[in-house]
């Protein structure tokens, strides 16, 4: 599994059971489970749940959600930090006009995507949370290089998400 879109989605997302050999995602976007199956190459999908009984793929998938970003190629990164907002990013729109992207995080985490938009020219600020951390992109400027960041070379991508960051 090398496709880094779906690691950043199942980073932290999802549950996976090493002893039963299961994988288990549940998505609103129907689109995004048939192209996980798709590429980890097996599963079922009822309702909004993808369900994968498999002990390699479990693995892996135990493997990938403890990787090391530094672990990630750079060309990649648009790819991970799409996925891992799919899956825990939100897009707030005041008045049509105005948004904001955030993403929860783990405090590590939130520092290591914030140094891959900065890297990528892209403005952001984290706080602290009760439990975890909240990086913020709001500025106009940084939310279109966010979007033009994300979504180049997309083959995957939430369409909710997508079409509300665009509606600005």
């Amino acid at each position: 599994m090398y496709d880094y879109y779906i690691v950043g989605f199942l980073y932290n997302k999802g549950y996976v059971d090493l002893i039963r050999g299961a994988v288990r995602v549940q998505c609103q976007d129907h689109d995004i489970l048939e192209y996980i199956k798709q590429v980890l190459g097996k599963g079922s999908i009822h309702g909004n749940i993808l369900r994968i009984y498999d002990k390699d793929i479990a693995d892996k998938v135990s493997y990938y959600r403890r990787l090391d970003i530094s672990a990630i190629p750079p060309e990649e990164f648009c790819n991970f930090v799409r996925g891992y907002f799919d899956a825990h990013g939100c897009v707030y729109v005041r008045q049509d006009k105005y948004a904001q992207v955030t993403m929860t995080l783990r405090r590590d985490f939130a520092y290591y995507i914030q140094n891959i938009l900065i890297f990528n020219g892209i403005e952001s600020i984290v706080k602290p949370l009760k439990s975890s951390f909240q990086l913020t992109v709001s500025k106009r400027v940084a939310i279109e290089k966010f979007k033009a960041f994300i979504y180049r070379d997309s083959v995957c991508r939430m369409e909710s998400k997508h079409s509300r960051l665009f509606s600005v």
